[in-house]
């Protein structure tokens, strides 16, 4: 998760972190997931973590970051992974009830 590896540089100084992070696989669960869903609200909810989470990384690669600005991103991202994590339930929910 993006937030936690910025979190790991920021705040406990760990190089690296954010670099580590696997964006090709994010990438093709992302395209296979707004290729095979057919719920428009779990799509919004992973756009919305696309976005908020480029908005995250652009901001933390900037360097000198302001505290109430990288929270501000921080929490963004946060919500909508809890959004897309609710969306997703609601969805897996769905599909086993009609199945």
């Amino acid at each position: 998760m993006t937030c936690n590896r910025i979190w790991e540089e920021h705040a406990l100084h760990l190089e690296g972190r954010v670099v580590e992070r696997d964006l090709a696989g994010h990438r093709l669960a992302s395209a296979r997931v707004e290729i095979l869903s057919v719920d428009a609200g779990l799509v919004a909810a992973l756009r919305e973590v696309n976005e908020a989470g480029k908005a995250l990384g652009a901001y933390w690669r900037r360097g000198n970051t302001e505290e109430a600005e990288y929270q501000a991103r921080r929490d963004r991202y946060r919500a909508a992974m809890h959004a897309f994590t609710e969306e997703s339930g609601r969805t897996i929910r769905s599909l086993s009830v009609h199945s």
